[in-house]
Protein backbone atom coordinates (compact mmCIF):
# COMPACT_ATOMS: atom_id res chain seq x y z
CA UNK A 1 0.00 0.00 0.00
CA UNK A 2 2.66 2.35 0.99
CA UNK A 3 4.57 1.80 -2.95
CA UNK A 4 1.10 2.60 -4.04
CA UNK A 5 0.74 5.92 -2.17
CA UNK A 6 4.60 6.72 -3.33
CA UNK A 7 3.66 5.92 -7.34
CA UNK A 8 0.20 8.13 -6.57
CA UNK A 9 2.82 11.33 -4.87
CA UNK A 10 5.08 10.72 -8.01
CA UNK A 11 2.51 10.16 -10.72
CA UNK A 12 0.77 13.69 -9.14
CA UNK A 13 4.42 15.70 -8.39
CA UNK A 14 5.30 14.59 -12.38
CA UNK A 15 1.81 15.83 -13.66
CA UNK A 16 2.38 19.17 -11.84
CA UNK A 17 5.72 19.38 -12.87
CA UNK A 18 5.05 18.55 -16.61
CA UNK A 19 1.62 21.05 -16.40
CA UNK A 20 4.49 23.47 -14.70
CA UNK A 21 6.88 23.02 -18.05
CA UNK A 22 3.98 23.22 -20.54
CA UNK A 23 2.84 26.88 -19.00
CA UNK A 24 6.77 27.87 -19.04
CA UNK A 25 6.87 26.42 -22.95
CA UNK A 26 3.98 27.99 -23.57
CA UNK A 27 4.66 31.53 -22.20
CA UNK A 28 8.08 31.25 -23.98
CA UNK A 29 6.72 30.59 -26.93
CA UNK A 30 4.55 33.84 -27.10
CA UNK A 31 7.43 35.83 -25.99
CA UNK A 32 9.25 34.26 -28.97
CA UNK A 33 6.59 35.41 -31.17
CA UNK A 34 5.72 38.51 -29.96
CA UNK A 35 9.76 39.18 -30.93
CA UNK A 36 8.94 37.49 -34.49
CA UNK A 37 6.36 40.16 -35.13
CA UNK A 38 8.45 42.97 -33.94
CA UNK A 39 11.43 41.81 -36.38
CA UNK A 40 8.88 41.30 -39.24
CA UNK A 41 7.30 44.27 -38.62
CA UNK A 42 11.24 46.29 -38.57
CA UNK A 43 11.29 44.18 -42.11
CA UNK A 44 8.39 46.05 -43.46
CA UNK A 45 9.80 49.25 -42.32
CA UNK A 46 12.39 49.97 -45.17
CA UNK A 47 15.15 52.16 -44.72
CA UNK A 48 14.64 54.81 -46.93
CA UNK A 49 17.72 54.66 -49.85
CA UNK A 50 18.60 57.93 -51.00
CA UNK A 51 16.88 59.75 -53.66
CA UNK A 52 17.91 60.03 -57.19
CA UNK A 53 20.11 63.44 -57.88
CA UNK A 54 18.77 64.57 -61.48
CA UNK A 55 20.74 67.76 -61.89
CA UNK A 56 23.06 70.18 -60.24
CA UNK A 57 23.65 73.68 -60.24
CA UNK A 58 26.24 75.49 -57.92
CA UNK A 59 25.18 79.46 -57.78
CA UNK A 60 27.61 81.76 -57.90
CA UNK A 61 27.08 85.53 -56.07
CA UNK A 62 28.03 88.90 -57.49
CA UNK A 63 27.58 92.92 -57.01
CA UNK A 64 27.14 93.20 -60.90
CA UNK A 65 24.47 90.44 -62.25
CA UNK A 66 24.97 91.95 -66.04
CA UNK A 67 28.74 92.23 -65.94
CA UNK A 68 28.64 88.61 -64.75
CA UNK A 69 26.43 87.43 -66.93
CA UNK A 70 27.38 88.72 -69.64
CA UNK A 71 31.02 86.96 -69.30
CA UNK A 72 29.00 83.49 -68.84
CA UNK A 73 26.84 84.38 -72.05
CA UNK A 74 28.89 86.38 -74.31
CA UNK A 75 32.71 85.39 -73.24
CA UNK A 76 32.30 81.93 -72.29
CA UNK A 77 29.27 81.45 -74.58
CA UNK A 78 27.20 78.95 -72.23
CA UNK A 79 23.35 78.52 -72.79
CA UNK A 80 21.29 81.45 -70.66
CA UNK A 81 18.43 78.71 -69.33
CA UNK A 82 16.71 80.45 -66.65
CA UNK A 83 16.09 84.01 -65.58
CA UNK A 84 14.70 84.46 -62.55
CA UNK A 85 15.20 88.14 -62.24
CA UNK A 86 18.18 88.57 -59.71
CA UNK A 87 19.62 84.94 -60.72
CA UNK A 88 20.60 83.87 -64.50
CA UNK A 89 21.30 79.77 -64.79
CA UNK A 90 23.86 78.63 -67.58
CA UNK A 91 23.95 75.15 -68.78
CA UNK A 92 27.23 73.42 -68.51
CA UNK A 93 25.82 69.90 -69.84
CA UNK A 94 22.88 68.24 -69.99
CA UNK A 95 23.06 67.57 -66.17
CA UNK A 96 25.00 70.44 -64.59
CA UNK A 97 24.65 74.06 -64.77
CA UNK A 98 25.94 77.48 -63.50
CA UNK A 99 23.86 79.79 -61.90
CA UNK A 100 24.66 83.58 -61.00
CA UNK A 101 22.49 86.00 -58.13
CA UNK A 102 22.74 89.50 -57.39
CA UNK A 103 21.22 89.19 -53.85
CA UNK A 104 21.50 91.62 -50.85
CA UNK A 105 21.70 88.79 -48.55
CA UNK A 106 24.55 86.94 -50.47
CA UNK A 107 27.66 85.19 -49.20
CA UNK A 108 30.07 87.88 -49.93
CA UNK A 109 33.15 86.43 -50.33
CA UNK A 110 34.69 84.07 -53.18
CA UNK A 111 37.58 82.83 -51.41
CA UNK A 112 37.54 79.19 -50.91
CA UNK A 113 35.31 78.82 -54.02
CA UNK A 114 36.38 77.27 -57.54
CA UNK A 115 34.70 76.39 -60.42
CA UNK A 116 35.54 73.37 -62.40
CA UNK A 117 34.74 72.37 -65.58
CA UNK A 118 35.98 69.13 -66.91
CA UNK A 119 36.79 69.20 -70.94
CA UNK A 120 38.34 66.96 -73.05
CA UNK A 121 40.08 70.45 -74.83
CA UNK A 122 41.61 72.50 -71.74
CA UNK A 123 43.98 73.95 -75.18
CA UNK A 124 40.97 74.52 -77.07
CA UNK A 125 39.38 76.23 -74.19
CA UNK A 126 42.87 78.17 -73.20
CA UNK A 127 42.70 79.70 -77.02
CA UNK A 128 39.08 80.45 -77.20
CA UNK A 129 39.27 82.71 -74.18
CA UNK A 130 41.97 84.02 -74.51
CA UNK A 131 40.81 85.10 -77.85
CA UNK A 132 37.94 86.67 -76.01
CA UNK A 133 40.75 88.44 -73.64
CA UNK A 134 40.62 85.95 -70.71
CA UNK A 135 43.72 86.80 -68.85
CA UNK A 136 44.86 83.18 -66.96
CA UNK A 137 46.19 82.60 -63.54
CA UNK A 138 48.03 79.55 -64.73
CA UNK A 139 47.92 78.58 -68.19
CA UNK A 140 46.77 74.80 -69.66
CA UNK A 141 49.43 72.24 -67.58
CA UNK A 142 49.68 68.40 -66.14
CA UNK A 143 49.40 68.38 -62.67
CA UNK A 144 51.26 65.15 -60.89
CA UNK A 145 49.76 65.77 -57.49
CA UNK A 146 46.31 65.91 -58.86
CA UNK A 147 46.69 63.59 -62.46
CA UNK A 148 45.14 66.74 -64.39
CA UNK A 149 45.45 68.73 -67.33
CA UNK A 150 44.28 71.64 -66.22
CA UNK A 151 43.95 75.87 -66.60
CA UNK A 152 42.78 78.30 -64.52
CA UNK A 153 41.45 82.31 -64.76
CA UNK A 154 39.08 84.51 -62.83
CA UNK A 155 35.74 85.31 -63.90
CA UNK A 156 34.83 89.12 -63.59
CA UNK A 157 32.65 88.39 -60.47
CA UNK A 158 35.97 87.34 -58.52
CA UNK A 159 35.42 83.54 -59.16
CA UNK A 160 38.61 81.37 -59.90
CA UNK A 161 37.29 79.26 -62.90
CA UNK A 162 39.54 75.56 -63.80
CA UNK A 163 39.22 74.11 -66.93
CA UNK A 164 40.56 70.34 -66.43
CA UNK A 165 40.37 66.90 -67.96
CA UNK A 166 41.09 63.95 -65.77
CA UNK A 167 44.20 62.05 -66.85
CA UNK A 168 42.21 58.93 -65.66
CA UNK A 169 39.05 58.71 -68.08
CA UNK A 170 37.33 56.18 -65.55
CA UNK A 171 37.09 58.88 -62.50
CA UNK A 172 33.51 59.21 -62.51
CA UNK A 173 32.69 55.55 -62.54
CA UNK A 174 34.68 55.01 -59.17
CA UNK A 175 33.01 54.02 -56.10
CA UNK A 176 35.58 54.46 -53.00
CA UNK A 177 34.50 51.98 -49.79
CA UNK A 178 35.70 54.16 -46.87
Amino acid sequence: MFLVDDYRFIIADGVKLITGLTEFVCQQIKMIKKIDKKREANKMKKTPTRPEINQSIVFTYCDDLDLASRFFRETMELEFVVDQGACHIYRLTDLSFLGVCCLPDRPRSQVGVMITIVSSDVDGWYEFLTSKGVKYIKNPGHSEKFSVYSSLFESPHGYKIEIQNFEDKEWHKRNIKV
